[in-house]
């Protein structure tokens, strides 16, 4: 029952982008209902092993925080889950379902999300190694900004201590642009932590196999000198992340112009050890398509002695947000 809850649901999320018309609305809930019983089913039968019911309930308790408003069957689901998760030792499923829990808290108390967040962390010390460890990490330091900046930014900066990994280049990414976000930071260190990332990346041949980080360190890269305001810093960022479109789009001529390895709606799943995950929403294709050209316009603007290239990749962020305004950028 389960796998035919999972075709259910995987049918629901190719529907929802297409989603233009009522007849199309009242297909895709009819889907979500039918998938959502289908799990509550096999939470509730007497003869399926806790450990599947475990890991039904998170399933469960992510289909209702991402497609309703049910905040209270999101809290009973993972509760009913992580004591399942807890009684059959699975401490990697209990604490991916215990940041699902402050993701949740944070839609109605960040206070209370802060204090459960911190609960957390010190609830599982051992587990640093843990893909959803990092998430966890992730959610800390966006709710401590809310209330210290120079406190948040003393946890992101712990992080440069952190094995080299995937999570780790975007713990740091998001640290910088939020540095941005706040005018805070150092350039300097901020363009020696995206080295270390680059030469991570090359080592690791990232551009093919998670192109995501490579796109987001160039595209803060280049954000990171615009801010400087230094004429040669700035084209050579926007060179290095114009070559990374165009690679891009290179490849994708022969998969349907789809970009390798990049899911369309835009989701960042990795597995880490012990079947750990670490999984995050970031861009679809189109937004980061548009966010380029309009990062690569703003640089033309600033190092070509003519404005007419600027002008020109600016007219092309415009067209592609044209051509799929559900998909328009609106911020990092």
């Amino acid at each position: 029952m389960i796998f035919h809850a999972h075709e259910i649901l995987l049918e629901a999320s190719r529907i929802a982008p297409k989603v233009k018309t009522h007849m199309h609305l009242l297909q895709y809930r009819q889907l979500l209902t039918t998938g959502i019983a289908s799990l509550e089913a096999v939470i509730h039968d007497a003869n399926c092993p806790e450990h599947t019911k475990a890991y039904t309930s998170y399933i469960l308790a992510q289909v209702l925080f991402a497609e309703t408003e049910s905040l209270g069957r999101v809290l009973s689901a993972l509760g009913q889950g992580m004591i399942l998760a807890e009684r059959n030792g699975l401490s990697d499923l209990q604490l991916q379902m215990e940041c699902l829990n402050v993701r949740a808290l944070c839609r109605t108390n960040r206070n209370a999300a802060m204090l459960y967040c911190n609960k957390c962390l010190d609830k599982y010390p051992e587990m640093h190694g843990n893909y959803a460890f990092h998430t966890l990490q992730l959610l800390h330091f966006d709710l401590t900004l809310d209330n210290s900046l120079p406190q948040a930014f003393a946890i992101s900066k712990s992080w440069e201590e952190l094995p080299d990994s995937i999570p780790k280049s975007f713990l740091l990414l998001y640290s910088i642009s939020k540095s941005l976000d706040y005018n805070v930071g150092n350039y300097e260190e901020s363009q020696d932590t995206l080295e270390k990332m680059r030469m991570f990346e090359e080592s690791s041949a990232m551009l093919e196999t998670v192109p995501q980080v490579v796109m987001l360190r160039h595209m803060v890269t280049l954000l990171v000198t615009l801010r400087r305001d230094d004429d040669t810093p700035v084209k050579k960022a926007s060179e290095a992340l114009e070559t990374v479109l165009r690679t891009l789009d290179r490849t994708a001529k022969t998969n349907g112009n789809v970009w390798e390895n990049w899911n369309r709606d835009g989701t960042i799943k990795l597995l880490g050890e012990q079947g750990s995950t670490f999984s995050i929403q970031w861009l679809s294709q189109n937004q980061c398509e548009s966010f380029c050209h309009y990062l690569l316009g703003l640089a033309g603007l600033r190092h070509h002695a003519s404005l007419e290239y600027g002008r020109g990749l600016l007219q092309d962020c415009l067209e592609l947000i044209n051509l799929n305004e559900e998909d328009a950028p609106g911020g990092f």
